[in-house]
């Protein structure tokens, strides 16, 4: 019979609170990954919802993913978006303030992707307030200045606004970087002097 007190059955004295800190450390990366999962799931949703035409509840999903992940400006950005499209039809103070923070944040938080800075600047040139458009879109046109549909963007915008030297300047620009006939056609249309 086994004598219970022999070294082989005696319990080696562990210090447990020695464990708590590779825990916590283990742990955090764990939690963060889950809670990204599922905001990434909540996405999900939210576009279901949107492709049937649940415009409302597709945004509330995606505020419930924003608040879960508030470092991921994609998550961000699909926020703003939504925002965006609710407010272009229903004109409300509020939601164009929350759309407008959304699109900061984003930018916030990819100080170097241009897309929010575009997608933002699309929300006012939707409305026909191409000044704000165009001071929006200014960020994204530094980020990534040989991107042709920002330059498209910014032509559309300024002749839009009746700036015709400047839109002729942005189409040229737009067609040296890619040939896109719609920059090629504005600039037969505006009389190219290049």
């Amino acid at each position: 019979m086994d004598n219970p007190l022999s070294p082989m059955n005696r319990p080696f004295p562990f210090p447990w609170f020695a464990a708590v800190p590779p825990m916590l450390l283990l742990g955090f990366p764990v939690w963060t990954a889950l809670t990204d999962l599922r905001a990434h799931q909540l996405a999900r949703q939210a576009d279901v919802r949107q492709d049937m035409a649940l415009f409302d509840e597709a945004t509330d999903l995606r505020r419930q993913a924003a608040r879960l992940s508030p470092g991921d400006a994609q998550v961000e950005l699909a926020l703003a978006e939504s925002l965006r499209g609710l407010w272009a039809f229903r004109e409300t103070n509020a939601l164009r303030r929350e759309a407008d923070a959304a699109f900061d944040r984003a930018a916030a938080l990819s100080p170097h992707w241009p897309v929010p800075h575009y997608e933002h600047a699309r929300m006012y040139a939707f409305k026909g307030q191409y000044a704000r458009a165009l001071s929006l879109l200014e960020p994204a046109l530094r980020l990534d200045p040989n991107n042709a549909g920002y330059w498209l963007e910014r032509a559309r915008y300024l002749e839009a606004l009746h700036k015709d030297t400047a839109a002729r300047q942005a189409y040229a620009r737009c067609w040296a970087i890619d040939t896109v006939r719609e920059c090629e056609t504005a600039l037969k249309r505006l009389g190219d002097q290049s």
